[in-house]
């Protein structure tokens, strides 16, 4: 039996779990179940579909876009990978609480590692952007 302990080792077993199903127990969810779990974006349209609320959302892949939502969407934010992928260096989780902490962590536009996921966290209606 195989038993993964974290979103990384889910994620490789559902890349791999046609090769190891024939050999061992698989402790988690087929493939297509498992992606929409570690999908932030999947996870989010599944919920609506349910009819559960859930902020509204954007996936941005360059920190440029960042710049945009300054003067639209209230602080603090979260930033964060819209999806878990195996990868030796993920990106980190972002909270921004000011612009000025937004042109410090990113002082030039650039492409981020992986899209990600943009909420303003918030009292006013939660919006949440996914990069």
């Amino acid at each position: 039996m195989v038993i993964p302990a974290d979103d990384l080792a889910l994620v490789a077993l559902a890349e791999h779990y046609h090769d190891f199903r024939d050999f061992v127990y698989i402790s988690c969810p087929p493939p297509q179940i498992t992606n929409l779990v570690v999908n932030k974006i999947s996870t989010l349209e599944v919920a609506q579909r349910c009819g559960l609320p859930i902020p509204n959302s954007k996936v941005i892949s360059n920190s440029a876009q960042l710049f945009e939502l300054l003067s639209s969407f209230p602080f603090p934010w979260v930033l964060k990978p819209a999806a878990k992928e195996v990868r030796v260096e993920e990106q980190k989780n972002y909270l921004l609480a000011t612009a000025e902490e937004v042109t410090a962590k990113f002082p030039s536009e650039s492409d981020l590692l992986l899209p990600c996921s943009f909420r303003s966290i918030a009292r006013a209606p939660a919006l949440e952007l996914r990069c």
